[in-house]
């Protein structure tokens, strides 16, 4: 997994069409690892999606860098609410 998103990286940062696909491989890195390497592999994916629009934009455009930045930080927030709150669901019927 992490071979594949280091490879959809450089390809996302070299054509910005790759970009596509950012949100799926978000959640499949969310939900793939755990801890501190999901955040990670998600951040890379935010982050090379950032690079490759900004440099689409020839680096006129800060929107497109911050963009995908800001979007990585409330994807992630709310990932990390709905995990927890699926798992207080757990305990509870359990």
């Amino acid at each position: 997994m992490l071979a594949f998103v280091a490879v959809w990286a450089a390809l996302v940062i070299a054509a910005p069409s790759f970009g596509w696909c950012s949100f799926a491989i978000f959640f499949l890195c969310r939900t793939a690892f755990t801890g501190a390497v999901g955040y990670v592999a998600a951040g890379a994916t935010a982050a090379a999606t950032a690079v490759g629009l900004f440099r689409l934009s020839d680096g006129t455009d800060l929107a497109m860098l911050l963009g995908p930045l800001a979007v990585g930080v409330m994807l992630t927030l709310i990932h990390d609410r709905i995990e927890h709150d699926a798992a207080e669901q757990r305990r509870l019927n359990a």
